[in-house]
């Protein structure tokens, strides 16, 4: 079911892509018009599929130990968040947050993980109206991990989630690239 819907999701998000390129071609004004509406449809699309993908990543997060998801999955998941996120969001915005982890990195204070969650409620806070939806995704993605990941008592453990957080986080960065996030 989740192949099924990630499959769907980057199908939509091929559909929006070329209603862009086309848009970039037009010059009738009503005709723009038109291929705009049909790419804001296909971006609400794209958004309920991300919403399902959203859900089975909770699901199995829920369900078990975040290290239990397969490094493939965490690859499906970060190429789907990626591409969605490089719809809206700036690159600034997005690479704060790889900083944070990286200094945790650095001090391997893994306790700290915790505070990157307040810096994520604050960024969609601040967030405008279109950008605050595809914050509130990324925020829904990690503050469970993050939040689990933190609470774990055992240091070795919760290096090891530590370790598969930042790499999630690397890997969302480099498909939200990949797509053209961040070419303003």
């Amino acid at each position: 079911m989740l192949n099924d819907d990630i499959k769907n999701f980057h199908d939509e998000c091929g559909k929006v892509d070329e209603f862009e390129d086309k848009i970039k071609k037009i010059r009738n004004r009503e005709e723009k018009s038109q291929k705009i509406r049909e790419k804001k449809d296909s971006l609400k699309r794209v958004s309920s599929l991300m919403n399902q993908i959203k859900i089975s990543f909770l699901r199995q997060i829920e369900s078990g130990n975040f290290l239990n998801v397969s490094d493939n999955e965490i690859v499906e998941f970060a190429r789907a968040l990626g591409r969605f996120l490089s719809y809206s969001i700036k690159m600034n915005t997005i690479r704060r947050f790889l900083t944070a982890f990286r200094e945790i990195e650095k001090t391997k204070s893994y306790s700290e993980l915790v505070l990157i969650r307040p810096k994520l409620a604050y960024a969609v806070g601040r967030s405008g109206s279109e950008e605050r939806l595809y914050m509130q995704v990324l925020m829904d993605f990690f503050d469970p991990i993050l939040q689990k990941t933190s609470a774990t008592a055992d240091n070795d453990e919760q290096a090891k989630k530590f370790e598969k957080n930042l790499k999630f986080m690397e890997a969302i960065i480099a498909y939200y690239r990949y797509y053209g996030g961040g070419n303003e």
